[in-house]
């Protein structure tokens, strides 16, 4: 098992271990970034129109992002609100 450090120690070790940085990069390479405007985001919720019952709003929620990550590689796609 590999451990760098106390959780809140405050500082890296002075050596990482090189599968450590493999198992790294190997976490964090093809991530893609998707980004979401908190307009298209309130557009999207109300499309169906306002009030809505929870399962409404989870519904266009859940195509939503559907929609954003279409085509992206499962898994990779890292959804930023801006």
């Amino acid at each position: 098992m590999l451990v760098v450090g106390p959780a809140g120690a405050g500082k890296l070790p002075d050596e990482v271990a090189e599968n450590f940085v493999q198992a790294l990069q190997d976490a964090l390479s093809g991530l893609e970034k998707v980004s979401v405007t908190t307009e298209s985001l309130r557009t999207a919720l109300l499309a169906g129109g306002a009030p809505a019952k929870p399962e409404e709003m989870k519904q266009r929620f859940s195509a939503y992002v559907d929609e954003l990550v279409k085509g992206k590689p499962p898994g990779k796609a890292r959804i930023v609100v801006e």
